[in-house]
């Protein structure tokens, strides 16, 4: 709550570029949000690794990993979320996973 700035880093890009957070007074005191469009995407979390750059969305049914940097030093995770220590682009470090839906196309 006492944080003045907060940032997100995945592993979309191999936790190479952070995205600044905003603070989101009408979620509650310390709740912090962004909406990014992601740049150099090279890991969508599926059996296929490290594939050609594009930018976007993340795509739908992948696993991502993510943690925050918070006043531009403290990396650390978010603990009420899903988290894991078993990243493979981060073995050991502590990071929050991030399972994006799918769905199916109507018949």
């Amino acid at each position: 709550p006492s944080a003045f700035s907060v940032e997100l880093l995945g592993s979309w890009d191999n936790f190479h570029r952070s995205y600044p957070l905003q603070r989101d007074s009408r979620r509650g005191r310390g709740q912090w949000t962004g909406c990014h469009k992601y740049e150099d995407i090279i890991y969508d979390g599926d059996d296929s690794g490290v594939a050609e750059k594009r930018s976007g969305g993340l795509k739908m049914n992948g696993t991502y990993w993510y943690y925050y940097v918070v006043d531009g030093e403290v990396e650390c995770h978010d603990p009420t979320k899903p988290a894991t220590t078993a990243c493979p682009l981060l073995p050991g470090q502590m990071v929050n996973v991030m399972e994006m839906p799918f769905e199916a196309p109507t018949p």
